[in-house]
């Protein structure tokens, strides 16, 4: 991942894919089938600034809160997440988005701050297609291709 600066903890479900320019702080998991596009950016508030009589920059970072990417996301161009969220499953975070808060399985969100504009299916669809992704084999489509 070219020009990417990524936490060594990072966990990533099977599937995954991260493109480049991404910076990702410690503590973050993503699900199985994430896509995320370019400039991806999770970063918290994480820099001690209250010492009295100590710069920002020598005052030292507390524990990142956990970060959780659920399963079957895609995450578009340029957007940013603080530490600490969770991105329900199946939801599309819009190019650009600031996401400061808890994304709702299946939504599409976008904007800043990031806000539901949409649902990606009917919920009379989402269990069904989350069993669906449960038994997924893309082994047998890559041969499809071929």
């Amino acid at each position: 991942m070219f020009g990417s600066h990524i936490s060594k903890d990072l966990k990533i479900g099977k599937h995954g894919f991260i493109a480049r320019d991404a910076t990702i702080c410690s503590n973050v998991e993503f699900g199985k089938y994430a896509m995320v596009g370019p400039c991806l950016h999770i970063v918290g508030s994480d820099h001690l600034y209250q010492k009295l009589k100590t710069p920002v920059i020598f005052s030292g970072r507390p524990k990142q809160a956990k970060t959780t990417i659920e399963d079957d996301v895609w995450i578009a161009s340029r957007v940013t997440i603080l530490a600490g969220v969770r991105i329900g499953n199946c939801a599309i975070l819009a190019s650009g988005s600031i996401i400061t808060k808890d994304v709702p399985d299946f939504s599409i969100v976008a904007g800043n701050p990031a806000r539901v504009i949409g649902y990606r299916f009917d919920e009379e669809y989402r269990d069904e297609h989350l069993e669906a992704i449960s038994k997924f084999n893309p082994e047998w489509r890559y041969a499809e291709r071929r």
